[in-house]
């Protein structure tokens, strides 16, 4: 909460109710030179008159109370001056926003949400219970770094027993599978800690370390989609087969835990946004998946199947990632509300599926197909099979996702929770103020500037 008085000040110096800094302002007009009684100034009293013999000294009256503050000014003042730590300053200030909408103080509540996007990631969690050194994030990346280095040791004794075994070399089996599992330990040890110093370096997350774990499961996941389009170009040889199996998953792994943790970097997601980035994702892939093996199931027979899959299911998985992060900036849905849509769009497809299924597998869908058709053709048969199955899994995955969608809008509403994110529209430019430490440390100056949200 070090940064509300921040917010304060920020606020205080756009309503115009702080003072200037010392030094700023136009000088002040000298006083002019006039009689003594003249340079007394005008708002001076003086001392009160000494009260005579008789009579009892009469205390001055005491001030008449303010007028009591608005609703809007009292809302405002408990987001700032919050009572309890635990507070959510930025759930509170929306709600100001929401509730005095066009009011001087909403305006200012947007101004405190600005400077704290500058001065406090969205990220930030509530302090954790757990020991100093296992701070939120960082038992993850370390776990998830451990993993990879696990994963490391047993790929390289997969591929020293293939390569034992192609050479015709002459190793002890069982040297191999205890080098294998001594050497995937010591990675996985030297993996996390690892994870963990790194960690502790760049003073990560859970958004980081989410964001960490789901580049590492989508590099991995673009190499194993990769692998049949290389077999469909490029003739491999047979002696590096096993080294491109097992090899390309591991450096796919690698390569997006970097990207994801670079990308955390800059754009330092909360847990919700790679949530929802993920649910795109996998969507995306499904549904690129199925628009390959329709292609596949009625195009030529000389069709590369393998390039075809690849491409579409990675196309696929691209635009669902850049869907679900576009939307996680705009929707304002917890990552609990976010596995709600994935558990919904899941639900879809095995009802759908199933259903499209049990229905092919019946006495009467054959006949059916053929009085239609008009023909009795096994092939063509089976075509509209796969398209009919292929169509009822992307049709139940929409309707899974629309539908939990659909009542997670109307739980917003009838709780009078935000549905839209107020902290980062797409491009918001405005006018902001931020305080950084004086050269000294002991003051704090003002910087005028804008605050850029996206």
């Amino acid at each position: 909460m070090t940064v509300l008085p921040v917010c304060l000040g920020a606020l205080l110096l756009t309503s115009g109710l702080a003072d200037p800094p010392a030094g700023e302002g136009p000088p002040l007009p000298p006083a002019p030179a006039s009689s003594p009684d003249a340079a007394a100034p005008a708002d001076d009293p003086g001392p009160p008159p000494a009260a005579r013999d008789g009579e009892a000294e009469t205390l001055p009256e005491s001030p008449a109370p303010a007028d009591e503050a608005p609703p809007a000014a009292l809302a405002l003042d408990r987001c700032l001056n919050p009572a309890s730590p635990d507070l959510d300053v930025r759930g509170c200030l929306r709600a100001v926003q929401q509730d005095y909408p066009g009011t001087l103080e909403a305006n200012q509540a947007g101004t405190a949400l600005r400077v704290l996007d500058v001065a406090q990631p969205r990220s930030t969690l509530a302090p954790s219970l757990m020991p100093s050194f296992l701070k939120p994030g960082y038992l993850e990346l370390a776990t998830v770094s451990g993993v990879y280095g696990v994963w490391a040791g047993v790929t390289g004794g997969i591929l020293a027993m293939t390569n034992a075994d192609q050479y015709m070399l002459r190793v002890d089996p069982w040297a191999i599978i205890l080098g294998t599992g001594v050497s995937a330990v010591a990675l996985g040890v030297a993996g996390a800690g690892a994870g963990y110093v790194v960690a502790d370096q760049v003073h990560i997350d859970r958004g980081y370390a989410w964001s960490f774990t789901a580049g590492m499961t989508w590099g991995l996941s673009y190499a194993i989609s990769t692998l049949p389009a290389v077999y469909d170009l490029v003739n491999v040889p047979w002696y590096i087969e096993d080294e491109l199996t097992f090899g390309l998953p591991l450096l796919g792994g690698g390569l997006g835990a970097l990207t994801g943790f670079g990308l955390a970097h800059l754009v330092r997601p909360d847990i919700a946004e790679v949530s929802m980035m993920n649910t795109g994702g996998w969507i995306g892939g499904v549904a690129g998946l199925i628009v390959g093996i329709d292609i596949a199931t009625w195009g030529p027979r000389n069709l590369k199947v393998g390039l075809l899959n690849a491409s579409t299911y990675g196309l696929g998985k691209s635009i669902g990632l850049l869907a679900g992060a576009g939307a996680s900036q705009l929707l304002g849905y917890t990552w609990g509300e976010t596995l709600l849509g994935d558990f919904g769009a899941v639900l879809g497809i095995i009802l759908f599926g199933a259903t499209s299924v049990a229905y092919l597998t019946s006495p009467v869908a054959e006949p059916w197909l053929y009085a239609v058709l008009g023909t009795k053709d096994e092939e063509l048969f089976g075509k509209m099979a796969t398209t009919t199955v292929s169509v009822a899994v992307a049709a139940g995955m929409g309707a899974g996702l629309l539908t939990t969608t659909a009542g997670l809008l109307v739980w917003h509403e009838l709780t009078g929770a935000p549905v839209m994110r107020t902290d980062t529209l797409p491009v918001d430019v405005a006018p902001a103020v931020s305080f950084v430490p004086s050269r000294d440390g002991r003051d704090l100056a003002p910087v005028y500037g804008v605050a850029a949200t996206w």
